[in-house]
């Protein structure tokens, strides 16, 4: 995120800053021929890992083997990129805040457990679902909407939209998104959803009963 406002506070500056997407993150470097100048060691450290920190640094990182004779080879993110990346941060941003009373919650976490019950037919219990911040949560998923309209074929983005409208007990909704999601999917993570939406079916079924009123004539 701070990589796209530094670009843009640039660009009224007069100076040219690129960027583009390696792995996870998002780098950014000024426009020159001569990258080498980028990867150049002052006070121990280069410009280029200045600017874009850890990431660089981290030998787990596809970030880490990039230099001065690699780095043009990089295809640089258009606006639209960028624009997706923004929005890409927000959600996560915006679920964090969510999910903050459950450290570490993923938005895929409902969904491991569920693809190794057993076969047995049950009943869905729901009444002790995740306390969440609404606000935060319908943030999240407004960043969500957006994102795929930039991305409509991205299936990992449609499984995590999908999570955030169960979160927010919109199963109807959920139900379609994810319904999608799995047409695009690998085999094996298909293979983890389908359990997880027969659930939803039977949540959404759930949460249209309405308790009976029943009327005593004297």
């Amino acid at each position: 995120m701070l990589s796209i406002i530094y670009i843009e506070v640039c660009r009224r500056l007069g100076v040219t800053i690129v960027g583009a997407r390696v792995g996870e993150e998002f780098l950014i470097w000024p426009k020159t021929e001569y990258t080498e100048e980028l990867f150049q060691l002052s006070e121990g450290e280069s410009w280029f890992a200045k600017v874009n920190g850890g990431c660089v640094k981290h030998p787990g990182s596809k970030a880490f083997d990039l230099n001065s004779r690699s780095l043009p080879d990089i295809e640089l993110g258009s606006n639209r990129d960028i624009i997706a990346v923004a929005l890409a941060n927000l959600k996560r941003l915006y679920w964090k805040r969510a999910s903050r009373a459950h450290p570490g919650l993923l938005l895929t976490s409902p969904l491991r457990p569920v693809h190794h019950i057993s076969d047995q037919p049950r009943k869905f219990d729901n009444s002790n679902a995740l306390t969440l911040r609404p606000q935060e949560l319908r943030l999240s998923i407004m960043s969500s909407e957006r994102l795929l309209i930039l991305q409509p074929h991205n299936w990992a983005l449609r499984r995590d939209h999908g999570m955030l409208l169960y979160h927010s007990r919109r199963y109807g909704e959920a139900v379609q998104e994810l319904s999608i999601c799995m047409a695009f999917a690998p085999v094996e993570e298909a293979e983890i959803l389908e359990p997880f939406v027969e659930k939803l079916h039977l949540m959404r079924a759930e949460s249209s009963w309405t308790p009976m009123e029943f009327s005593s004539r004297p």
